[in-house]
């Protein structure tokens, strides 16, 4: 670092990528980031273009007239020229980049090490750099981020000396009137920053900066997919990534990093704005319907009710017990949809009844029923005794529902302290198919004001929320996007839900005491638990990004950036994940209901059978596909197509 060399006191520091760094993955798309804003909509369509050629066009002018630097004012009227627009539009684009720029400008690790050092020797330095930003803005970006206590301020835009041509570090010499082998020059970009400089005879440091980490690891096919969102908060939590946790280490390469590091990486920069903006939507809508309180479902709810009273402290939340076991076993009549889809897996990973009605919580009592009608308790089941028994319970409902008398009355009461008379509530949950809002409903009888909000829904939510004309909002499909999006709702909805696992078991009943209530929870096999472990690597990590951008920007600013934010980042990176992060997610097992504590491979990636099958049965295909080499994928693309199957 520049503090090894204890004889020099005498600094001039560079800005953009040295000082500060932007919360974006290359400085151009700070003008991407400006596309969604109505003003600019209003104005120019494809303003990035239009930005891009007009600065082109204004350094080729300023090089014709001998001049090293162009000027803001300068390119915005070639603005005027390429695009026809007025000087009054061209000046509230002008404003909007400014502030943009000051937004997405935040002091560096490096800046902090070297303010540090300064302060602690009392060495003094200038900054200098090759920029067309006006003196007061830089000034005002400077001073925004803490950046003080330096004796002048070298703008090529102001001084037309330029560090690309060396005639900037003569205004360095000047300034301190020192030998320049006492002077150290600091930046990013090699020609100007330390080629130029040494020739002018400065001691150098040569900044590797953030923004440029990930084209120094291996391709992304081999590596990683979470660095490239191109969503500008995307693009947010990635660069503050980088800058944060790879400056040290001087290397993106999520290969080197342990499991932990990893999943903290990929909740850092895939599941962070999927959180944020998911969070940013909640609220919007909770204000277009008049919620007074959120209630975030267990278990996919944990976590997002963490961020939502993170980023809106302000807002009324509850954590509140659900599960299928909790609104569905006490109330149903065993209808054979509910058969089906609860009961029928609980009965699979079950070897005797008796086994069975343990791991759902039965009471002796209906198990005594059972046998009275002549199911033996302890026999084996197999394929054909498992239907007959399923069949004997749904012709034998009466004696089930009666046995859960009590339960149901404290699953009732329990609903009704949550979700009070009168008071307009907000059900959040992951969704899918939304049966847990219509069971709840059902379990209060209509009574009572629920707005259900969901990360995405399914065709089946039709059936079950619209037919019911339950009120519900979705944040990634079925409210008006892209068809896309309820595809890809459905065909992720393992992974998403994975990432959002909660710390403890499924609760399958409340029990109240004095007016308390106690989550009674199922228990997690050590297989379950080391997928929450995973879980809550990969949202740790999203936490503290959350967290660290909330400490950077304001709330307005976060909304800002999460404007037109559709997911399509995290779609991207579950759609064509990189071999590595299929390899990493292949120890990851997800969980089918009550009584699995083995699981099932995410991927299937390991599985000994045949790449068809292992595919077909692959809960991720994209990652099993991931593993393959070009030849074997060709051969099994070749088998699907006569199948008649979509390619991998």
């Amino acid at each position: 670092m520049f503090a090894t060399d204890t004889n020099i006191t005498h600094f001039s520091v560079d800005i953009f990528d040295t000082l500060v760094f932007r919360l974006t993955k290359t400085p151009i798309d700070v003008f991407v980031g400006m596309e969604n804003d109505p003003d600019v909509v209003r104005i120019i369509k494809n303003f990035t273009d239009y930005r891009v050629h007009s600065e082109g066009l204004a350094r080729r002018m300023a090089a014709t007239d001998g001049r090293e630097e162009t000027s803001l004012d300068e390119i915005y009227d070639c603005v005027c020229l390429l695009s026809r627009c007025s000087k009054e539009d061209a000046q509230i684009l002008k404003s909007k980049e400014i502030a943009a720029e000051i937004r997405a400008i935040k002091l560096s690790v490096f800046g902090q090490e070297f303010l540090d050092h300064i302060k602690k020797t009392g060495s003094r330095y200038v900054v200098t750099s090759d920029m067309y930003l006006p003196y007061d803005v830089i000034e005002a970006i400077l001073e925004n981020v803490g950046v003080t206590g330096y004796e002048k301020l070298f703008l090529s835009s102001e001084t037309q000396k330029s560090k690309h041509h060396g005639t900037a570090y003569d205004l360095v010499l000047d300034h301190f009137e020192v030998p320049p082998t006492e002077i150290m020059h600091i930046g990013d970009n090699w020609y100007p920053d330390v080629r130029m400089a040494e020739l002018r005879g400065f001691k150098t440091h040569h900044l590797t900066p953030s923004n440029s980490l990930i084209h120094r690891v291996k391709r992304a096919k081999d590596n990683t997919f979470a660095y490239y969102g191109g969503h500008a908060l995307s693009q947010a939590f990635i660069a503050q990534f980088l800058e944060e946790e790879c400056y040290k280490r001087v290397s993106a390469d999520v290969t080197e990093l342990s499991e932990e590091e990893y999943f903290e990486a990929i909740g850092a920069t895939v599941l962070a704005p999927f959180a944020t903006a998911f969070s940013i939507w909640l609220a919007d809508n909770a204000d277009k319907h008049g919620i007074q309180k959120m209630a975030f479902l267990a278990r996919d709810g944990q976590f997002m009710q963490k961020v939502f009273d993170l980023l809106h402290p302000e807002r009324a939340t509850a954590y509140v017990a659900a599960s299928r076991r909790l609104t569905t076993l006490p109330f149903t009549l065993l209808r054979p949809e509910v058969v089906k889809n609860f009961l029928h897996t609980t009965l699979e990973n079950s070897d005797t009844i008796t086994e069975f009605f343990t791991k759902l919580r039965v009471s002796d009592t209906i198990k005594d029923h059972m046998q009275t009608l002549g199911f033996d308790p302890d026999a084996s089941l197999d394929r054909r005794s498992r239907k007959k028994f399923l069949h004997g319970l749904s012709e034998n409902s009466g004696p089930l529902l009666r046995a859960f008398g009590a339960e149901r009355k404290a699953v009732v009461d329990y609903y009704e302290r949550e979700f009070p008379e009168g008071q307009k509530t907000g059900l959040v949950d992951l969704g899918w198919r939304g049966s847990l809002q219509a069971a709840i409903e059902e379990c209060l009888e209509g009574k009572r004001e629920i707005v259900g909000f969901y990360a995405g829904t399914s065709w089946d939510a039709i059936d079950i929320l619209e037919r019911r004309n339950y009120p519900h909002e979705a944040f990634t499909s079925m409210n008006g996007l892209s068809s896309y999006q309820a595809e890809m709702t459905g065909r992720y909805r393992d992974i998403l839900e994975f990432f959002f696992s909660a710390d403890h078991g499924s609760v399958y009943s409340v029990a109240e005491e004095n007016g308390d209530y106690t989550w009674l929870k199922f228990d997690v096999s050590e297989a379950e638990r080391s997928a929450m472990q995973k879980a809550g690597y990969i949202q740790n990590g999203a936490f503290k990004a959350i967290q660290s951008l909330a400490e950077k920007l304001s709330y307005e600013d976060i909304k800002e950036l999460s404007f037109g934010y559709d997911a399509s980042d995290a779609w991207t990176f579950m759609r064509v994940p990189s071999r590595h992060d299929a390899h990493r997610f292949s120890s990851v097992r997800v969980f089918s209901g009550i009584g699995d504590e083995i699981g099932e491979s995410l991927t299937m990636i390991g599985e000994k059978n045949s790449h068809q099958r292992n595919l077909k049965r692959s809960r991720w295909p994209e990652a099993y596909a991931a593993t393959l080499g070009k030849l074997t994928r060709a051969r099994v693309n070749y088998v699907r197509k006569k199948k008649k199957l979509s390619k991998v």
